[in-house]
């Protein structure tokens, strides 16, 4: 079993005790006026009329998989990235026409 060093999504949004919020911000930004805007949006939420960020991206993009199940089978179309690469893509223009191209990962 994988040990979690920090909670899953849910298990921050659903907890109840009080933590320490950081945040990382460029030295050149405005924080005082985003600490306003966060702490007036915080305080206004209703939790009966309003929708939570978790029901606006389920419905629009539905549920997260945060990947903490390594086990579970997933679908994807993608390619990796480094099956789209071979050496020659390191060469110069006259080295790859002693080149045969073979894509890495190609079977």
């Amino acid at each position: 079993m994988h040990k979690k060093k920090w909670p899953t999504p849910d298990e921050f949004w659903d907890s109840t005790e009080l933590k320490i919020f950081k945040l990382f911000y460029h030295p050149k930004s405005d924080i005082k006026k985003f600490k306003r805007w966060l702490r007036y949006y915080v305080n206004r939420f209703d939790s009966s009329n309003d929708q939570t960020i978790k029901q606006i991206t389920e419905a629009k993009y539905g549920p997260l998989d945060d990947y903490s199940d390594f086990h579970k089978e997933r679908k994807t179309t993608l390619i990796n990235a480094i099956y789209n690469y071979s050496p020659s893509f390191f060469m110069e223009k006259d080295e790859k026409v002693y080149f045969k191209l073979d894509p890495l990962g190609k079977f």
